[in-house]
């Protein structure tokens, strides 16, 4: 790997989300982990208010995946139980 290239690191999307709560748990979380993270699209968030306009994606760089997995894994697994219940009714 050439100097050039260690100081580009892809980013992945361990989490995505339209609910405020969650995402202020997420970053929290991974906040106190001490993991880097991204908070892609925040500010349309922001701008759509109550109704965002698309959903914010938590991003960390690709050797820090599995630490932020293992951090987020209840919340993750809650938000899928929450989705589920919303896909029954």
């Amino acid at each position: 790997m050439s100097a050039k290239d260690s100081k580009h690191m892809e980013l992945v999307t361990v989490f995505e989300t339209l609910n405020i709560v969650d995402l202020s748990i997420a970053k929290s979380i991974l906040e106190g982990e001490n993991i880097p993270f991204l908070a892609k699209n925040e500010v349309l968030r922001n701008i759509g208010g109550y109704f965002p306009l698309t959903p914010v994606e938590i991003q960390v760089g690709e050797n820090f995946v599995p630490a932020a997995l293992a951090a987020l894994e209840d919340l993750i697994n809650s938000q899928d139980a929450k989705d589920t219940e919303n896909v029954e009714k």
